[in-house]
Formats: C-alpha cells, structure tokens, sequence
C-alpha cells in the first residue's frame, strides 16, 4: 500500500508540475476570475459587496497588469518584467459565488509572495503550484484512510482533466479534492475519527454547496453530527452565493425565481428538457469530464478518451470496495440526485427562463461524485484486480499525450 500511495504521490507531482507550466497562463476556464478573487481574499476582502454587481476589490497594480499581458497573449519576457507595485491599487471586477474556503492554498501563496514582494508573474505560478499540492495531499489522505478505494481515488484524480484543473487558480482544485477525500473516509474500511470527518463534511460544504448529499453516506452513529456541520455550511454557501447574486446574462430573461416557477408549473416538461440534454448532451459531458482542456477548445484524441473510460470502468468493476445492499442503493440514489442538481442550478442560473435547453453545465462539474458512481460498479469477490502499476502507467500515457496536444496548440 504505502509504496502504492508513493508511486501515486510522484506521479500526480510530476504531472501536474508539467501541466503548471505548459497551460499558459490564463488558459482554464474563468482563471481570471479565481486568480483575482484569491488575490482580493489575500488582500482582506472576505465578503461580497452584494450590489447586485460583480464583486470589485482593489488589488495590487502589477496583479492587473498581469492578467491584461498574458490573457492578450503569451508574452512571458514582458509579463516577467511586471512589478507588484502594492502602493497603487486599481479596481477589479469577479465573480464570488463561493465562499474563501477554496482559494486558501492560493490565499497563502499570494500571502507569503506579497510579503516579499514577488514579482506578480512568480506569484502566479506558486499559487498554482499550492494548488496543486494541497490538493495532492487531500487525494493522498483519502488513500491513507480506504486502501479498497486506491485505485478508483487515482484513476479520477489522475484524470487529465482533474490535473489539469489542480495545477490551476481554480476553486474547483480544493473542492474535488475535499468530496474524494470525504467519499474515501465515509467509505473506506477504517473508521476515521468523527472530528475528522465533520471538519472534512464542512470543508465540502463551504467550497460548493451543489455536493452537500456525499454526508448522507456516513453510518448511523455518525450520520447526525456530519449531516448537522453539512446543513451549516451548505446553508452558508448559499447565504455567501445570494450576496454576491448578479445578473449573468445582460440583456436575457435569465431568473431563477422565474425559472422556479416555470418548472412547478409543469414539472414533466423540465423532467423530458433534462432527459433530452442528457441524450444529447451526455458524450460531450464524458469528454468533458476526462479532458476538454484549454478554455474548453482543446480537445484531446479519441483514443485518449477511449482508454481513460475504459480505465474507470474496469477500475470501477474490479475494485475491493465493498458496499452493503443499503450503501449501494444510498450512493446510487446521492449521484443521480446530485448529478439531477448540478443541471438543475445551470437551468437556473444560466438559461433563459422557460427554456427548452439547457445552458451551462460542464462535464467538470461531475467529478467530484464520480469515485461515489463508480464504487457502486464494484463486483463483490471480483477474481480480477486492477493494480495501481496499471492505473498509473495509463494515466501517464494518456497525460503526456494531452501535454503534447497543449504544447502544440498554445506553444
């Protein structure tokens, strides 16, 4: 086991650091916006403003200059020459729908990189690289506290979408990594301690409220502790997202209290727009999921994808995770339900009211209730095994191959 974890532990380092530095900057989707919020958090600014406007917060000048050099294009001699300068600090605009929760490993690169006045480009990249780390950890911890669900933790995180996401500004990161790391302590062989796991349940709930349904997998002696910490924080993260609540779409009838009652007006026609999405929609949602990288526009192989599906769902068959008749049924009914969600706040939030599509929903957003979908594949007594060699060698493959796809596409 623990020459496993090392070999996973390596290998994700190694991946990521690559994925650091040949995504430019500014290349993941709504970068700008997490890199901004990070840096706004680190500079003192907790809440929203809540004008029914973008969030605004004053940052260090070098920080803005930054993002407009590089996000125009890839001029890393004249982004290397930006100065912090911190006396002059202009307005920036962001979305801040989630609470500060998912930017403290970013928050404290920026921290320590202020204090010594770092060159913004050098800052950039540490807080992506803290990411990265922080979030490595967490995966790690999962290991540590379920070894029967080693090789599904890996296969997920070593997705390259998933790294490619970690080694980034984005609060996606932190809050992948926190649901699997909660998924492994709820349903791992060992019994963590019940302080551990409410602080992990909490974590979840403060990054995005959307995957608040992975506590009901705890058991009954812990179930009520857990669930009573994840009602707090969901309820938190969804105070924090009502302030900081703005009109997305300029100019669109896009409302969600409208949307609300379009749907209870006729509920069946809401339950065939969602089938309809997901038939339509569902192979781009995989791809997504495995690896859409870039701003969404890099693609990668179909061989590529091909084998990282086949990957999960041999991982997923032959996995020693063992789940009662009642855990199967409860982690089937928290992934439907939850996947259910996630297109139900896209319908919400970003498509017109009373529309007969779906705007908004991103394969990405899956990941994080993809190791509790795939554990409830596992064939008890399965005589075949899939060893974290070959997790492993195949992630490697299919990573250096997407590595390669961005190296061409932006360098």
């Amino acid at each position: 086991m623990a020459h496993d974890i090392r070999a996973f532990l390596l290998t994700a380092t190694a991946l990521g650091v690559a994925y650091i530095f040949v995504t430019p900057p500014f290349r993941v989707p709504d970068e700008v916006g997490h890199f901004w919020r990070g840096e706004a958090i680190a500079g003192g600014h907790f809440l929203p403003n809540g004008d029914g406007r973008p969030d605004s917060a004053y940052i260090p000048i070098g920080l803005k200059t930054l993002v407009g050099v590089l996000y125009a294009g890839s001029d890393m001699r004249a982004a290397y020459e930006i100065r912090l300068e911190p006396v002059k600090q202009p307005m920036v605009r962001f979305p801040a729908w989630y609470t500060p929760v998912p930017y403290l490993p970013q928050v404290v690169a920026s921290a320590v990189t202020r204090v010594f006045n770092i060159r913004p480009l050098i800052s950039f990249y540490f807080g992506r690289l803290t990411n990265l780390l922080a979030a490595i950890c967490l995966i790690v911890a999962g290991m540590l506290q379920a070894s029967r669900c080693r090789t599904i933790l890996a296969a997920v995180a070593l997705l390259p979408m998933t790294l490619f996401l970690f080694a980034s500004w984005s609060a996606d990161a932190l809050t992948i990594a926190a649901c699997l790391l909660l998924t492994a302590m709820l349903l791992g062989e060992k019994e963590p301690p019940l302080r551990s796991i409410v602080i992990v349940a909490l974590v979840v709930a403060l990054c995005k409220p959307a995957y608040f349904l992975l506590s009901l997998i705890a058991g009954r002696k812990r179930i009520l502790a857990v669930i009573g910490v994840t009602i707090a924080g969901t309820a938190t993260s969804f105070a924090y997202a009502w302030m900081a609540a703005y009109p997305q779409h300029s100019g669109l009838p896009v409302d969600p209290v409208s949307q609300l009652r379009c749907i209870a007006t006729d509920p069946m026609r809401f339950s065939r727009i969602m089938f309809h999405d997901i038939v339509t929609n569902g192979t781009d949602y995989v791809e997504q999921a495995i690896g859409r990288l870039g701003l969404m526009d890099v693609k990668l192989p179909s061989v590529v994808l091909v084998i990282e599906l086949a990957l999960l769902i041999a991982v997923a068959l032959t996995s020693e995770v063992r789940l009662s008749a009642a855990q199967r049924a409860v982690s089937i009914a928290i992934f439907v339900v939850t996947a259910a969600g996630i297109v139900l706040s896209q319908y919400l939030s970003w498509s017109i009211v009373c529309a007969d599509f779906i705007e908004g929903v991103q394969g990405r957003y899956f990941l994080p209730v993809l190791p509790l979908g795939l554990a409830v594949l596992a064939i008890p007594r399965s005589p075949w095994r899939i060893g974290m060699g070959t997790v492993i060698a195949v992630a490697v493959a299919c990573n250096v191959a997407a590595l390669v796809v961005l190296i061409r596409h932006y360098w």
